[in-house]
């Protein structure tokens, strides 16, 4: 999850970085040219360092084209905890005005540290960090592309979610997500359409070029820029294709293999 910056929440989150950072040091600390690295041991740091840095490469090479940033102000800082009862990440980044600040906090098994969970926050942070300059990314947008990484658990609520919408024929407006400040953690029909819109978009193109409507979306307008990078005629457009591709898509997954209908979101607490 990402967090917008506002004074408060910068306020309250110095505070709690101040703390943790006491507290863990003892622990374990990692830097490189990246990211800096707190964790609970040395070796968990090291190894979160590592991992951080390749999904970094990875996912920046993927959505940007182009390689991580090395030549920043202050490098972001990603805070791991290990823990067996809970599944939770939140990245705060404040790029305004030449500012360069990012915190990643994320809390849960080794696995989940060094995978599904470090690369949904990992990403937040690529395309935050790799759009400076250009814009900010829409909550739909960041949150679509960090989704992709998410684990098995969250992806089937997702699947669930969006099989209610096509078995009901209530398909929730494109636009009111597209214009979406937020996307809360618990909001898992929003982070359903964000992801949905993101694979469809990938269907009809790259990375590289969602990340381009997102931007112009905000710059112009989103029925533009659906004009100038999908070849359609306005959002509405858009939502009648993206529900053509979500209904055949729930079809050929009821066939395959059967959905269970509850929403239940088990003992993950996420998201980002």
């Amino acid at each position: 999850m990402r967090l917008l910056a506002r004074p408060a929440v910068l306020i309250a989150l110095a505070v709690c970085l101040l703390h943790n950072t006491n507290s863990t040091m003892a622990g374990g600390l990692a830097s490189n040219e990246h990211f800096v690295v707190l964790a609970t041991d040395q070796a968990l740091a090291d190894a979160v360092l590592a991992k951080a840095t390749a999904l970094g490469q990875q996912l920046s090479r993927d959505w940007l084209g182009k390689p991580l940033p090395s030549n920043l102000i202050r490098r972001p800082c990603i805070h791991a905890t290990l823990s067996d009862s809970e599944d939770q990440g939140t990245t705060w980044i404040d790029l305004a005005n030449g500012r360069q600040y990012g915190m990643v906090w994320v809390t849960s098994s080794r696995e989940r540290l060094l995978g599904s969970t470090l690369a949904h926050e990992v990403c937040h942070l690529v395309l935050a960090y790799g759009c400076q300059g250009e814009g900010e990314l829409p909550a739909w947008a960041t949150e679509g592309a960090a989704s992709l990484q998410d684990n098995r658990e969250l992806v089937e609520i997702r699947e669930r979610t969006l099989r209610s919408f096509a078995q009901n024929d209530r398909w929730p407006s494109l636009y009111s997500i597209l214009e979406k400040p937020s996307i809360g953690v618990t909001d898992h029909s929003s982070y359903c359409i964000a992801t949905s819109l993101t694979e469809y978009l990938l269907s009809c193109g790259d990375k590289s070029r969602v990340v381009r409507f997102a931007l112009a979306g905000k710059q112009k307008g989103w029925d533009q820029a659906v004009v100038e990078h999908y070849k359609l005629q306005n959002v509405q457009e858009l939502q009648n294709a993206w529900q053509t591709w979500a209904n055949r898509r729930v079809r050929t997954a009821e066939r395959e293999t059967p959905i269970r209908s509850d929403l239940s979101t088990g003992t993950t607490k996420r998201r980002s």
